[in-house]
């Protein structure tokens, strides 16, 4: 008898938009209530927080039990990053559903999800179709 090691399976999403308020991008109040509306969102449970306002832009983190997330901007190019790691089998399509929610009018410059099944042998990624790539409003 074979005995096979399973260990965890994660979903890794990663998310670029532009054409978001600089003024929006460039608050830690702003960017603090959109982690907390998008682990809501994602019924996703927060065990710490934490927001640092730099010069310009805005990094916040929260450890998730569920694994991490961050959010980093950059006010003066409109830009935001969204990374999730969750391994509580959060679909697509719902992490989709959730940013299309929370940032109706910014453009979508990247989308990547990786799922990854790790095991005492190796760890297999398969990554889902990513969709159009859309120029930002303020590109030539």
């Amino acid at each position: 008898m074979t005995s096979v090691c399973v260990g965890p399976r994660m979903s890794h999403y990663v998310v670029e938009l532009f054409d978001i308020s600089a003024q929006e991008l460039d608050s830690e109040i702003y960017v603090s209530s959109l982690m907390s509306s998008i682990i809501g969102q994602l019924q996703l449970n927060a065990v710490e927080t934490i927001t640092h306002k730099f010069e310009i832009g805005v990094t916040c983190m929260a450890i998730l039990s569920e694994s991490h997330a961050t959010i980093h901007t950059w006010p003066e190019y409109g830009y935001l990053y969204l990374e999730l790691l969750s391994c509580n089998g959060l679909s697509v399509t719902m992490f989709e559903q959730a940013i299309s929610t929370l940032f109706p009018s910014a453009s979508k410059h990247y989308f990547d999800v990786t799922s990854l099944q790790a095991n005492k042998e190796q760890v297999v990624r398969t990554g889902y179709p990513k969709p159009p790539v859309h120029k930002s409003k303020a590109s030539p």
